[in-house]
């Protein structure tokens, strides 16, 4: 059961100057490297405070083809060192590898389940530093937690975005190729992470919640507190889309931003409830029926004769109804561009943006105070 927690409105907010985040020698880290592919999976864990690691293997047949893990170590440290990395960002010392290659993969999972439970007990009865996780894993953190490694949901976790190239275990020795890429990992673990903890500070963002790509996640993280700054609103969508509010089903601009031609130009089959038309080239040209609005085809049918009604006002008439309203004579403020006034007037009220009427379709003005904002 967590304790001493804290309401968001309990917190305060702290520059780098009066409080630094996550100060040297607050937290332990242990290091967790798992990649599977094509059948064969390495799992390591690393301990660098009483420099341990344990390795679990699942392959074919129980042989045991590690080289002197120790001496790859040190020639990986040696490496960086010679690159002006400093000593205290690498594991130096001489580590103590227990390796155990198995053929059924939950014996796997179960002897690294017992083995981060128990450093779960230990930690708690010395009563060491706080563990957190770093992670760098090509299988889901959430399938790992729920049902491969449920130990995991005991400890914050830190996740390191690197990807391995695919098809790297299809060597024969490809136990040695697994080896050589986790101890490369694990040397710069140490230094990946310094560098994520100076970015979070930065951002004043947890180092749990760094993300993929931090420079994009850095512009929209300080445009959205500009934002909260100046009263803005700002509400989150659950898809990878913008949620609108329901708006994008009665603009039907939004509609054709669509990726209308999306795995329809390399389809080899068309069907039964799609409209064909060929044209002299022999083009084929298709009208997808799944999509909410149509989609004219340029070009000559001399085979084709189409009679068509038009029964409804189109949209490019509603984006453009201000030419429409100049050539019929009518009255703007009495058509579908009004907006509905404040009754009272006088001049004690305070007028909206520059005392004009914003319509639906007026998005320049409705996102004027965000864009001033933005530059």
């Amino acid at each position: 059961i967590l304790s001493n927690l804290y309401q968001f409105d309990e917190l305060e907010f702290l520059s780098l100057s009066e409080q630094t985040y996550l100060q040297s020698g607050t937290l332990q880290c242990i290091y967790l490297y798992i990649h599977q592919d094509n059948g064969k999976l390495f799992i390591a864990l690393f301990i660098p405070n009483n420099s341990r690691v344990f390795i679990g293997i699942l392959d074919s047949i129980r042989e045991n083809h590690m080289p002197n893990l120790n001496k790859l170590l040190k020639n990986e440290c040696e490496k960086r060192l010679q690159k002006g990395i400093d000593t205290n960002l690498l594991p130096i010392n001489e580590h103590q590898f227990e390796v155990k290659v198995d053929t059924d993969i939950q014996n796997i999972w179960k002897r690294f389940n017992k083995i981060i439970v128990n450093l779960r007990e230990n930690d708690m009865e010395t009563r060491t530093l706080s563990i957190y996780l770093a992670m760098q894993s090509n299988i889901s953190i959430c399938d790992l937690q729920s049902s491969m490694l449920s130990s995991l949901n005991d400890y914050p976790k830190v996740t390191l975005s690197i990807k391995d190239k695919t098809n790297l275990y299809k060597g024969l020795d490809w136990q040695r190729t697994a080896a050589r890429h986790a101890l490369q990992h694990y040397a710069n673990a140490n230094i990946i992470l310094v560098n994520m903890l100076e970015q979070c500070r930065y951002l004043h963002i947890p180092l749990g919640n760094f993300p993929d790509d931090p420079c994009l996640f850095a512009c929209d993280l300080f445009y959205a507190r500009h934002l909260i700054k100046h009263n803005h609103l700002l509400w989150c969508s659950l898809t990878d889309q913008p949620d609108l509010s329901g708006k994008e089903q009665d603009d039907y601009r939004m509609l054709l931003t669509a990726d209308i031609n999306d795995q329809n130009g390399n389809n080899q089959h068309i069907n039964s409830t799609d409209n064909i038309f060929k044209n002299a080239n022999d083009e084929i040209h298709s009208n997808k029926q799944n999509h909410p609005f149509e989609i004219n085809h340029s070009g000559f049918y001399p085979t084709s004769c189409i009679e068509f009604e038009l029964v409804d006002l189109a949209i490019c008439a509603v984006l453009n109804f201000q030419k429409i309203h100049k050539a019929e004579g009518s009255n703007f403020d009495l058509d579908f561009g009004t907006t509905v006034q404040n009754p009272l007037g006088g001049p004690g009220v305070v007028p909206s943006i520059n005392n004009t009427s914003m319509t639906a379709y007026d998005e320049t003005s409705q996102c004027l105070p965000a864009l001033r904002l933005l530059r």
